[in-house]
């Protein structure tokens, strides 16, 4: 039977593992082999009859937190993005963001085409100002509000997951937060085809844009700076990646609430 202190090192372990990010399941069967590689070695020594076994195996073992430290390194170090988080933080954010836009701009397109040829043949006319712009307001929060959300909703979880690391996903939604929430737009609808239309720019360009429309021939669209549509492509992000740093402390806490030498959770792991 093993000592407290072995069952102390075993817990212990499991916490610090915990507290690195690791997965429960993980971090169960790594202290369970924790459990059982000391009962071998303290059985192995006391067979030969060696004195003092406790202190030769916990040297032999080492400390627990520079463990659990090493153990948390090489189970980030399976995975590309665990070895290089700040590169797939940094570089790949912004190319996932902009092939999610042009993947759903073709979505869009070829809808958009497949309904103008049913309704021809149905012999729908025009769509009326109110429906076209409904139409515009929704695809502008499609595109700049709806699809970063996805974005950084798949893209954290993939981040937390193999970084165990909440402040990659907290810098995955606030950098997508300030590309999508700089995104300003404005559109005007017409009666007439050809009349409408529509304008995308940043804060950086925004005034110069304004100048611009300004001097027009046909100034169509009075430009908003910020509003209600920006707001929400600058939160969409960032709840989101809130609510996945919620959810991975609140499972970290549960964990820790959670003894690993109880036998139903080791025959579980």
């Amino acid at each position: 039977m093993l000592s407290q202190n072995s069952a102390n090192q075993e817990t212990t372990l499991y916490g610090e593992l915990i507290r690195h990010g690791l997965p429960t399941e993980y971090a169960l069967r790594t202290a369970h082999e924790l459990h059982d590689h000391r009962a071998d070695l303290l059985a192995e020594l006391r067979s030969a009859n060696v004195p003092d076994v406790e202190a030769i195996v916990n040297e032999r073992i080492g400390e627990t937190r520079v463990l659990a430290k090493q153990i948390a390194l090489d189970y980030r170090r399976r995975t590309w993005l665990g070895r290089w988080p700040l590169v797939g933080i940094a570089v790949a954010s912004l190319p996932l963001l902009l092939v999610g836009w042009i993947v759903s701009f073709g979505l869009v397109y070829v809808s958009g085409l497949l309904v103008a040829e049913v309704g021809t043949a149905c012999g729908f006319g025009r769509p009326s100002t109110m429906v076209q712009a409904v139409l515009a307001y929704s695809l502008l929060l499609y595109f700049f509000t709806a699809v970063p959300t996805a974005i950084t909703f798949l893209w954290g979880r993939i981040a937390l997951r193999t970084t165990n690391n909440r402040m990659y996903p907290l810098a995955i939604c606030l950098m997508i937060a300030l590309i999508a929430g700089s995104c300003w737009t404005d559109f005007k609808v017409s009666e007439t085809p050809g009349e409408g239309q529509l304008a995308i720019t940043s804060p950086l360009t925004a005034l110069v844009l304004n100048q611009w429309m300004d001097q027009a021939a046909h100034p169509y669209i009075a430009f908003s700076y910020f509003g209600a549509r920006e707001a929400l492509q600058l939160l969409g992000p960032m709840v989101v990646g809130g609510w996945l740093i919620l959810i991975e402390t609140r499972r970290r806490r549960h964990a820790l609430g959670l003894d690993p030498l109880d036998t139903g959770y080791r025959n579980s792991a």
